[in-house]
């Protein structure tokens, strides 16, 4: 199936067939390892509660709806690109930053904050039409499942006001341990989604995670310097961090300019 426009996510069971193709590296020893050996699909398909959530993305897995109104989801664990499973990530040192998009940062054209109305936020992402899209992966149990993860303090968001107080833009995703698996963004006005991105990266930065993934590279993120990983790839980091109890997402005490500002300067430095 091609999921608008995008190559296609590879489900679970099929990892199986593809475990055998050719990579950098085996599939790390995991408890993921077994689902695919056996082909199980170990997560229920039509609800969604933190303890299935959160087992999974520690396993490397995350649901995803056919269409907005589907009432069953599948899970999956990558995309094909070019010949094998992969993932995705933004280097956290490494976003590529615009300079028009730097001025747009320094004029606070946006009010950012974080954890701010994630229901709002999420819909969105599910509703606003996109270009080469003819719909949307997020269904009402999608939604449902992603706040009561947010009511967890799991999942979390971030949220782009304009100047009269409406929602322009955000995004959201799930932390697990010193990973953030970034669900996806969205732009009710121009430059919002990736005003909210380049808050999301500098908090990451600040706070100690040790990645952001995004499931592909999409224009936006590719424009950033998102990059593909092989899965297994991916899984080995996953193991390495998902216990990282130190990654600090919330930053209390610190505003959005002073976690901002101190990114800018590095990122400056290093182009």
């Amino acid at each position: 199936m091609n999921f608008y426009g995008f190559t296609p996510r590879t489900p679970l069971a099929k990892v199986y067939a593809l475990r055998h193709a050719p990579h950098k590296k085996k599939i790390p020893e995991t408890p993921l390892r077994a689902d695919f050996e056996t082909m199980r699909l170990p997560f229920p398909t039509d609800r969604l509660d933190v303890p299935t959530l959160l087992r999974a993305y520690r396993m490397g897995v995350f649901p995803m709806a056919s269409d907005r109104h589907a009432p069953t989801f599948a899970w999956y664990a990558g995309m094909e690109h070019q010949g094998g499973l992969c993932r995705a990530h933004l280097p956290l040192d490494r976003l590529t930053i615009s300079r028009s998009l730097v001025k747009t940062l320094r004029q606070k054209k946006f009010s950012v904050s974080i954890n701010e109305d994630f229901e709002a936020v999420i819909r969105a992402c599910a509703d606003v039409p996109r270009r080469g899209q003819k719909g949307t992966w997020i269904s009402e149990t999608l939604i449902d499942g992603y706040c009561t993860l947010f009511d967890a303090g799991i999942a979390h968001c971030v949220t782009c006001r304009d100047a009269q107080g409406a929602l322009a833009g955000g995004l959201y995703g799930v932390q697990v341990g010193g990973g953030f698996c970034g669900e996806s963004v969205v732009s009710l006005m121009p430059d919002a989604g990736k005003v909210a991105l380049v808050h999301l990266v500098a908090r990451l930065w600040r706070g100690g995670f040790d990645f952001l993934e995004t499931q592909q590279v999409t224009p936006l993120t590719g424009a950033m310097g998102g990059v593909w990983i092989d899965l297994p790839d991916y899984l080995d980091l996953l193991e390495a961090c998902r216990d990282n109890s130190r990654a600090n997402f919330a930053l209390p005490g610190l505003s959005e300019a002073q976690i901002l500002e101190p990114y800018l300067a590095f990122r400056k430095k290093c182009q």
